[in-house]
């Protein structure tokens, strides 16, 4: 009989150890080993109704890696609407305009202008002088009442601070329509001889229609200021002593025309 009952308790012990070595590999291999102390105190029986961890028993580690992939989900999320939002900016203005298209009237069209001018015309008398040329881009709207307005402006440099008026002007000369209109231009303190000064610039292009849907065009676009000339008249015209009585428009550069798109009236 006592040799049955050692038996006995050394299948126990067996079955007891058995138990908490399972369940220490089970943990260890989770990152739980902070639990094993007190583990090993619990009975075999206990042990094995507990091999599950509870939900109190997650790890730091555990948990900082769960917040570290919610934050990196986050970010990418973040990051796509980013990128997406400048598309989706550009796509929505542009669907506020239509194609561009030849007008068949002025009133109401609108163009782009790519300007090139100096400030001043040349001086014969001063060939020395080098008068830097100003670029840019001006898109213009012509209203039906004959007013500019003006739609974006690129300006390099110098500054368009109004817009005048337009006109379609007939030329007796070559029996050709022209547009007319004219700017105030501010030009930058580095001009030589226009430093900072504001100087009325006009511009002419010629308006040409396609015979076959009667589309417009604006070409050979020319930039002039208007000069006086009274004291190159020998006293002509100088009777009166009366500035600016005798005056003409001196060529100062060049400028392109081209349709820009139509906006979508609602």
């Amino acid at each position: 009989m006592r040799s049955i009952q050692l038996h006995f308790t050394f299948f126990v012990l067996y079955i007891s150890a058995a138990s908490n070595s399972a369940v220490e590999a089970f943990l260890s291999s989770h990152g739980k080993h902070h639990h094993k102390n007190q583990l090993q105190q619990r009975s075999p029986v206990s042990c094995l109704r507990s091999t599950e961890p509870k939900k109190d028993d997650v790890s730091p580690s555990t948990d900082l890696l769960e917040k570290a992939k919610k934050l990196r989900n986050e970010a990418q999320q973040l990051e796509q609407k980013l990128r997406e939002n400048p598309k989706a900016t550009r796509n929505a203005a542009a669907a506020n305009y239509t194609k561009v298209t030849r007008p068949t009237k002025l009133e109401e069209s609108i163009w782009t202008f790519s300007y090139r001018f100096s400030s001043q015309p040349k001086d014969e008398d001063a060939e020395d002088l080098i008068l830097p040329n100003y670029s840019g881009k001006i898109t213009v709207r012509l209203t039906a009442d004959g007013y500019s307005e003006v739609v974006s402006n690129e300006e390099n440099q110098l500054r368009i601070g109004k817009v005048w008026g337009w006109d379609e002007d007939y030329s007796q000369e070559d029996k050709q329509k022209y547009l007319l209109f004219s700017m105030d231009v501010q030009f930058p303190k580095t001009d030589p001889l226009m430093a900072e000064r504001v100087e009325r610039c006009y511009l002419q292009c010629r308006i040409d229609r396609d015979p076959n849907d009667n589309s417009i065009s604006l070409n050979e676009g020319t930039v002039t200021v208007k000069k006086d000339i009274s004291n190159k008249s020998n006293g002509l015209w100088g009777i009166f002593q009366v500035s600016g009585i005798l005056t003409q428009f001196r060529y100062v550069g060049d400028f392109s025309s081209k349709p820009a798109p139509q906006p979508i009236h609602s």
